[in-house]
């Protein structure tokens, strides 16, 4: 799948109903041998900004989790596999953040969706319509790049 697809797909899932953060991992969940449902479990308290606290948004966090599977040996004491993780993890950020500006959430959506009155007005002004899928996207398109570098 290219770059363009697999972006426009995890987009597509997070028009259809997904978290960001879910919209993300679950467009890797077959590459990586992840159950579905599972990917989902796991990515549900990202939404948001972690849990709807406006933090680190949940594009980010997702495209994070698919740097773990992808870079990570999962072994315990393997210093060079966590460095390239690590690096990823780094390179992946800054070209988010320079891409928009910043990697989280309030500040991406102008609007401080933890407080009840910031929630009610990222809906009225559609902000998870409008703004997140693009966050999605573009998530996606530069985790594979982040993905396909040495």
């Amino acid at each position: 799948m290219t770059t363009m697809k697999k972006a426009q797909q995890a987009a597509n899932r997070f028009c259809d109903g997904y978290s960001c953060a879910q919209a993300v991992l679950t467009s890797y969940s077959e590459k990586y041998g992840l159950d579905v449902e599972q990917a989902m479990k796991l990515t549900t308290g990202l939404a948001g900004g972690m849990g709807r606290m406006a933090n680190t948004c949940g594009a980010v966090t997702g495209s994070i989790l698919v740097i773990g599977l992808d870079k990570s040996s999962g072994k315990a004491g393997d210093h060079e596999s966590k460095e390239v993780t690590f690096n990823t993890v780094q390179d992946f950020s800054k070209a988010f953040e320079g891409k928009h500006g910043s990697l989280i959430c309030k500040e991406l959506l102008d609007c401080d969706i933890s407080q009840v009155e910031g929630y009610k007005q990222a809906r009225e002004k559609e902000l998870f319509k409008k703004r997140c899928p693009h966050f999605v996207e573009t998530a996606v398109a530069i985790l594979e790049t982040s993905l396909n570098s040495e």
